[in-house]
């Protein structure tokens, strides 16, 4: 059975490109534009990991990462466009800071092994 990946990020071309080249490696992928999408369905349809991005608009990503380390142990990608966001996330020790191009290179199967919860 495949593993399951929600990709949240306001950006639709890269929700698209991720959808594309992460079902291109096997992965079921779900995506939302919003963080409360995002939490209703980690809620009701728990993904392996998540690809989240900080900057979302509503519910940031911060917060959707502060509620899922709250109700879930699903490993969590924070996925990031420029370097202000590292301080953000690190003190959360489930996200993993990977680039999107690391996503793209297969790195996705090496932050879910490095993950001391899965």
């Amino acid at each position: 059975m495949s593993q399951s990946v929600l990709v949240v990020d306001d950006d639709v071309q890269i929700l698209r490109v991720l959808r594309i080249n992460l079902e291109a490696r096997g992965y079921l992928v779900t995506t939302s534009q919003n963080g409360s999408d995002a939490l209703r369905f980690v809620r009701d349809n728990p993904p392996d990991i998540v690809i989240l991005d900080l900057e979302l608009p509503g519910t940031s990503g911060l917060e959707v990462l502060e509620s899922l380390r709250s109700s879930s142990d699903v490993p969590v990608i924070i996925s990031r466009r420029g370097a202000g966001t590292r301080r953000n996330c690190s003190h959360s020790t489930k996200a993993q800071r990977l680039s999107r191009q690391a996503v793209f290179g297969g790195r996705l199967d090496y932050a879910r092994a490095r993950d001391p919860g899965s």
